[in-house]
């Protein structure tokens, strides 16, 4: 895998992450080769007080523009653009939004550690994940 260390964002705990009006930021890492990109806030959440998600829209149109202009070139482990892990405001409801606007994948934190059984939780998201990938695939 990529040496992703050296772009990390300072509250990242796997891999890049980019506010998605940060073009210069994503597309950079990007270019570096990126394994993938975290992309958030996609919608409110208390843990970005004032922060206003940006929607799935936001999703798309990172992806639109990772193809057009061909980033994927730059990533020794592919020649697609880099996949998109939707951050923000994500839990069960909103999965398939953010799936179908182009996300491959979501990173939650309060949709896990704020429910009654955690390992149920994320478990019951994983099922989702995994029952929309089928029906795609």
């Amino acid at each position: 895998m990529w040496r992703w260390r050296r772009v990390r964002g300072p509250y990242n705990l796997g891999g890049p992450r980019s506010g998605w009006r940060r073009r210069a930021e994503w597309s950079g890492r990007a270019r570096e080769g990126a394994e993938y990109i975290v992309l958030g806030t996609i919608y409110a959440t208390p843990s970005h007080p004032g922060v206003e998600g940006s929607g799935p829209a936001a999703v798309s149109a990172v992806r639109r523009r990772l193809t057009a202009h061909r980033l994927a070139v730059h990533r020794p482990s592919a020649r697609r653009p880099p996949p998109i892990l939707a951050i923000g405001g994500i839990g069960a409801d909103r999965i398939e939004e953010v799936t179908e606007a182009g996300a491959y994948g979501i990173v939650v934190g309060r949709a896990v550690w704020s429910a009654p059984d955690p390992a149920r939780a994320a478990l019951g998201l994983r099922r989702q994940l995994d029952r929309l990938d089928r029906r795609d695939g």
